[in-house]
């Protein structure tokens, strides 16, 4: 959509132009312009001077149409649209509602308006909410309604005919993570389902060379490894890590210890439980023990399945590894333009590709060897999700017994006479 023409004029009606504007603010003539309006360019000193009649035709609208933009780029369904543009009404009449008639705060719109939402800091915006709007935030995380709004993402390794759904559960307090009841998902993946034909897949890497010499037999296990980390970084990040790759660079790095500590897994159990300690150490990372738990169906996916391209059949390990290699890779380019600080970092994630280099190249003449290891994967996640039932029907009798949380006081055996 593009934006409207907004011409501006001075006091006997000649037009201002980009070029004859003062360093001075536009609208008071007193104060130096520290800032600049995206839309008509003028400079000015304040939020008051930005919200004064003399620009209200170039202000009025200006956060309205940059959210209308941004839902035009990330969703295609009308009733998010409407859902989203329903909360701003809402917290805007809650705001106006709640004003002092002394002392009116400023809206949304006129905090917001001197800002880049785009490449602002964070803490800048959260910095320019009233109290009462931070609340009602951390009120529509906690609760699950923000999540409604925000498109879900389905893997592009996710069979079609798949019915399990793997979402981020909202972070909630020790207290209400030991009342969850959620059942597990104990159901067998049919080997014959087929993955979408109109999904778009990873490109895998070309110009990969095939290793000189037999590398060893435990590789499989560190691949096993590496896919978790991918899967679970892509779950985290709803699909779209290069939106931060710095950021989502460390985490796929983190959680794999193939990559960040070099480690060599001896079964493939050791692989899996190691993914899994590693996840619960990440409190930053962790979400919940079944959302860690079905990561391991995946994998399943991910060992299992393949595409045609053109006459040549292309496996999703590959995908997944040369995507991976992508994200480090992107994530080490950021890095390296950053402070002298990430100078480590920088060379870590640099090993790290190669690393991914190494098993792509393994990949060429043992691809078939990993899809072996489907049935033990899926046995191992009905055993870790069967034992989350067992532990919480065994809770609820102790609960039961106890008739709540905590157990009952007990009786002194001796008293002080």
């Amino acid at each position: 959509m593009a934006d409207e023409e907004v011409k501006l004029f001075d006091n006997q009606g000649n037009e201002i132009t980009a070029s004859s504007r003062a360093p001075v603010c536009f609208f008071c003539q007193k104060n130096s312009s520290k800032y600049t309006c995206p839309r008509c360019n003028a400079g000015y000193c304040s939020v008051s001077c930005y919200n004064s009649e003399k620009h209200v035709q170039c202000s009025e609208g200006f956060y309205k149409k940059n959210v209308l933009e941004e839902l035009s780029q990330r969703t295609k369904d009308p009733e998010d649209v409407q859902k989203v543009l329903s909360m701003l009404k809402n917290l805007e009449k809650e705001n106006e509602e709640g004003e002092d008639e002394e002392s009116e705060e400023s809206s949304l719109e006129e905090r917001l308006g001197g800002i880049d939402l785009d490449k602002a800091d964070p803490s800048l915006i959260w910095e320019s909410l009233t109290e009462d709007e931070k609340r009602e935030f951390e009120s529509s995380i906690k609760s699950g309604h923000l999540s409604q709004v925000v498109e879900e993402w389905i893997p592009w390794w996710e069979p079609a005919n798949e019915q399990r759904k793997l979402k981020i559960q909202v972070l909630q307090s020790e207290e209400r993570k030991n009342e969850e009841t959620e059942k597990p998902n104990n159901d067998i993946r049919n080997n014959n389902q087929q993955p979408q034909k109109s999904k778009n897949y990873p490109t895998v890497l070309h110009n990969l060379q095939q290793l000189s010499s037999p590398a060893s037999p435990l590789i499989k296990y560190s691949i096993i490894d590496t896919l978790y980390a991918y899967a679970y970084t892509m779950r985290l990040y709803n699909g779209s890590p290069m939106e931060n790759p710095e950021q989502s660079s460390q985490t796929l790095y983190k959680l794999s210890s193939s990559l960040s500590k070099n480690f060599t897994f001896e079964s493939l159990e050791s692989a899996v439980y190691n993914s899994l300690n590693v996840v619960l150490e990440s409190k930053d990372l962790f979400n919940s023990q079944k959302f860690s738990y079905d990561i391991i169906l995946d994998i399943v996916d991910l060992i299992q399945g393949s595409f045609k391209r053109g006459k040549k059949v292309v496996n999703f390990v590959d995908c997944a590894l040369s995507d991976a290699h992508r994200i480090i890779e992107k994530g080490r380019k950021e890095l390296k333009h950053g402070s002298e600080s990430c100078k480590d970092d920088v060379k870590r994630l640099w090993l790290a590709k190669k690393k991914l280099e190494f098993f792509l190249s393994w990949m060429l003449s043992n691809s078939d060897i990993l899809s072996s290891f489907a049935a033990d994967l899926r046995t191992l996640h009905l055993d870790l999700v069967s034992n989350i039932e067992i532990h919480k029907a065994e809770k609820k009798k102790i609960q039961a017994k106890w008739k709540g949380n905590k157990p009952p006081l007990t009786k002194k055996l001796i008293e002080e006479l």
